[in-house]
């Protein structure tokens, strides 16, 4: 009988563990995909100095791309990595995130989603499709609150913390769609003529048409684009063209319609722009 009894015990701890899908750890549960499904917006990040990687900062800083070598990274004395600016480097664009099913989606709400990806979780383990880095994922007893950490490219080891959420299904329908919410690029943008990129390698605007300086884009206009060809008539030479609009890295891209052939003018020896870029003013 008291055999029997241990049995039955066992049977019971074994069966009430499986149902619930969760394992405990501390005041947090490992997750499941069921659990995680909906909306969460990033509200920290930190910078785990104990958990931080040398072997993978030196690797970084010494890099087979000439191009790379000015790392947003440092060791110092005492060995400890540090961004050169935390606040740069501890930015997310994309700060908002996604869980539908099996898919998962990175995006800045209501503006812009990245790429749609697959992911799986194994253990304590967020694993994305494509993607080879090593998240480990823990969400609090709450179910409300998310923790990812993972060790990044310069072996700086970083947690970021997520609470659940509510956006707006057909705001994220348009991003599924689109990947870019054009009414929200309302405002005035203003032509970018000479820039240069974190490389050192300098940018100078060359388009053989005379364009406008500032753009002021309306909602109303952005609306009725939204479902058709994302386009919009500026003013070229004196003359309204038609050209493409997207998004990316905070700066508004104008790309002309098939009335502009880059590769003529290349034929002629001249390597003009492809697209046009613009950056918000208001």
């Amino acid at each position: 009988m008291k055999f029997l009894l241990i049995v039955l015990t066992m049977f019971v701890n074994l069966t009430g563990c499986k149902s619930s899908g969760l394992s405990t750890v501390g005041d947090h549960k490992k997750p499941t995909t069921t659990k995680l499904e909906g909306h969460w917006t990033l509200v920290n990040i930190e910078i785990i100095k104990e958990k931080q990687s040398v072997e993978k900062y030196k690797e970084s800083v010494q890099p087979k791309n000439p191009r790379e070598q000015s790392a947003p990274v440092y060791m110092d004395v005492n060995g400890v990595i540090k961004p050169h600016s935390a606040s740069n480097y501890l930015s997310r664009p994309m700060k908002d995130l996604v869980f539908n099913g099996d898919s998962i989606a990175w995006i800045n709400y209501p503006l812009q989603m990245g790429a749609i990806s697959f992911y799986t979780i194994e253990s304590d383990l967020l694993k994305i499709k494509n993607d080879n880095s090593q998240k480990s994922i823990v969400l609090s007893s709450h179910k409300d609150t998310l923790r990812i950490s993972y060790l990044d490219h310069y072996g700086l080891f970083l947690e970021e913390i997520y609470q659940r959420t509510t956006f707006n299904d057909s705001i994220l329908n348009i991003l599924k769609l689109y990947k870019i919410n054009l009414p929200e690029l309302a405002g005035t943008w203003e032509l970018i003529t000479e820039d240069s990129d974190k490389y050192g390698q300098e940018y100078k605007l060359d388009f053989p048409y005379k364009i406008p300086s500032t753009l002021v884009l309306k909602r109303e206009e952005l609306q009725s684009t939204l479902y058709t060809d994302r386009s919009s008539q500026i003013l070229t030479d004196g003359e309204k063209r038609k050209y493409f609009l997207n998004y990316k890295d905070d700066e508004l891209l104008l790309t002309p319609d098939k009335w502009y052939d880059p590769d003529d003018w290349q034929k002629k020896g001249r390597y003009v722009d492809k697209f046009l870029r613009f950056r918000k003013v208001k």
